[in-house]
């Protein structure tokens, strides 16, 4: 699982990699998730009300659409966390708490373009699912 900090810090193994700072993202609310369309925070934006409250149940994006009416499902190039909670994304749509696939984990105040990093670049397009609340495992 790859964790991501306040300050779009990538964790990995235990070793924090500093990414690129964004530019001008679009507004995302306090206290909310936002999920954007395109790399940089551009594109039309999703608030996912689902996980922005702590101790989630998994969230389906397969029904959940960007302001412009695309579908979430596997769309996600940019993420916003608000919240004051994690929050972590799955690649795979899971039955379970845990959602399945690979995962990325959101720590409150982080914000991350997918293609700032070479280890979440391959990740843009894939999420399908969310849980907020405590890491699974």
């Amino acid at each position: 699982m790859l964790q991501i900090t306040t300050a779009g810090l990538l964790a990995v193994g235990g070793i924090a990699i500093g990414a690129p700072s964004a530019s001008a993202a679009a507004t995302c609310p306090q206290t909310k998730l936002c999920v954007y369309e395109n790399y940089g925070f551009t594109g039309s934006m999703a608030i996912i009300e689902g996980l922005s409250q702590p101790r989630s149940k998994v969230t389906d994006f397969r029904s959940l659409h960007f302001y412009n009416g695309t579908p979430v499902n596997d769309r996600i190039s940019s993420v916003v966390n608000n919240t004051n909670t994690t929050v972590l994304l799955f690649v795979g749509i899971g039955a379970s708490t845990e959602g399945s696939g690979e995962s990325v984990l959101f720590y409150p105040g982080a914000r991350i373009s997918l293609s700032d990093s070479r280890s979440l670049a391959s990740l843009n397009d894939t999420f399908s699912s969310g849980i907020s609340g405590n890491p699974p495992g």
